[in-house]
């Protein structure tokens, strides 16, 4: 059966009995495409979830919840799940930045309860809105905490890869991802004039890594879209890493470069945040010690993702800047012309590596 109505997820929850919820309201929740999710308000706290007063639902159909007539694989929500469930392990989640807690999994219908989150928004919104920029020391403190948080999932995911890969492949993901972002690469590149050989190169390289290196556990769509923060960050600094449907086994770098194409942009085009990107950068090689091959991974993947999200996602009339800049961050990353970076985010964490390596 399908479920995308309020009546319909209603009829869901009082044919699966469960217990000890006792509905006041339901609200359909906006945010994200993919999926329909709803705000459970409880009349009574409930003692199987936490003793929690609301909750959330998210389901998974076959195809998208915004647009459906495009196919989507359901099964997503599987792999979201159990990557959800061991992110949420003390080895990997911190005090403050952590992911929701999941209560209950309905492997048939594809449909999770999940701790609410509650009063907040999501990371690019929130500064996005701010008529000031963060503090210098807020926004280190920011970067800092996501970086430890994915440097930690991708030390965790490479320890324990011939025990999770099983579970966490992901080749539907891994798909999506390379087409997204590699395989039509080439047609935006010579939409905006591009028809440098190398570029091409670059993308097809980096499609072939993304299917053909299963180096770590990736969260797979790590942008401040999917990191939820509290309204007044300045309080209360604890943030929430959702939606895991992408997650996959995947080459490292290419989580660092999502995140920061995307910080890169709300520095650009919304209010300056240069210190999140550089905390960041440095926090993540305290926990997973990147190697050159990485760092090459994560700036070619920064680079295709200003070509290819930027232009048409709402940051710039005209995408032709920040293609010019994306090509050039490939096209050096994929030459290793290293120099070239000592201007950019990207120069202490290079370093980092370089010492590292030399010492070893």
């Amino acid at each position: 059966m399908t479920i995308t109505s309020d009546d319909e997820i209603l009829a869901y929850i009082k044919r699966t009995g469960s217990d000890g919820i006792k509905i006041d309201r339901i609200e359909r929740l906006s945010g994200g495409n993919a999926n329909y999710v709803w705000r459970v308000q409880l009349k009574e706290k409930c003692p199987e979830m936490d003793g929690c007063s609301s909750f959330v639902i998210k389901h998974a159909e076959s195809f998208m919840a915004t647009a459906t007539e495009f196919s989507l694989y359901a099964d997503r929500m599987d792999y979201e799940i159990i990557a959800l469930r061991n992110a949420a392990d003390a080895a990997i989640s911190l005090p403050d930045c952590t992911v929701p807690k999941v209560y209950s999994y309905d492997e048939v219908d594809k449909v999770v309860f999940m701790e609410d989150i509650g009063n907040s928004a999501n990371m690019k919104a929130y500064i996005s809105a701010l008529d000031e920029p963060l503090s210098s020391g807020l926004a280190r403190e920011v970067g800092a905490a996501l970086g430890r948080f994915i440097g930690r999932l991708h030390s965790v995911g490479h320890a324990q890869r011939h025990e999770l890969i099983k579970k966490l492949d992901n080749p539907k993901g891994v798909a999506l991802s390379r087409y997204v972002f590699y395989d039509r690469a080439g047609s935006i590149l010579k939409k905006f004039g591009k028809k440098d050989q190398a570029l091409q190169d670059a993308a097809n390289w980096g499609g072939e890594q993304l299917s053909n290196n299963p180096q770590t556990l990736c969260m797979g769509d790590y942008w401040p879209g999917n990191i939820i923060v509290p309204n007044d960050l300045t309080q209360d600094l604890k943030l929430r890493v959702v939606d895991w449907e992408m997650c996959r086994y995947a080459p490292s770098g290419m989580d660092l470069g999502q995140l920061l194409a995307e910080i890169y942009c709300l520095d650009k085009y919304r209010q300056p945040c240069k210190d999140i990107m550089t905390a960041f950068l440095s926090a993540y090689c305290k926990e997973y010690q990147p190697t050159m091959y990485d760092a090459k991974i994560a700036i070619i993947h920064f680079g295709f993702h200003l070509i290819v999200w930027t232009p048409v996602t709402g940051w710039v009339e005209d995408g032709t800047e920040i293609v010019d800049i994306g090509s050039q961050y490939v096209l050096h990353a994929w030459q290793e012309d290293w120099a070239w970076f000592k201007d950019t985010i990207f120069v202490d964490y290079l370093e980092t590596i370089k010492l590292s390596s030399e010492a070893q």
